[in-house]
């Protein structure tokens, strides 16, 4: 049972990411109006409590996409950068 909740939640963090990435991957390559050079998503991971393995292998996973991404030029030109909080297993 606990491993079933454990792919649930990891497949949740994919859904997560697919779709914080997907509205940058369709942009019409119009610079924003903010003129920053770095666009900026937010993670939430477990990275203490009883998901906390789990969670650091996906911040890793995270950390080695943002630098490839970051090495290959970026999205659009701009930098990428991933912000990460830890919400320590807690369901609240």
């Amino acid at each position: 049972m606990e491993r079933n909740g454990l792919l649930k939640r990891a497949l949740f963090g994919m859904v997560v990411l697919v779709l914080a990435f997907a509205p940058v991957g369709c942009s019409s390559g119009s610079s924003s109006s903010s003129g920053s050079d770095t666009i900026k998503v937010g993670a939430i991971l477990s990275l203490t409590g009883p998901y906390a393995a789990l969670g650091t292998a996906e911040k890793n996973a995270l950390d080695l996409e943002q630098k490839r991404i970051n090495d290959a030029g970026g999205i659009g030109g701009k930098k990428l950068e991933i912000i990460v909080e830890d919400d320590a297993t807690d369901e609240a």
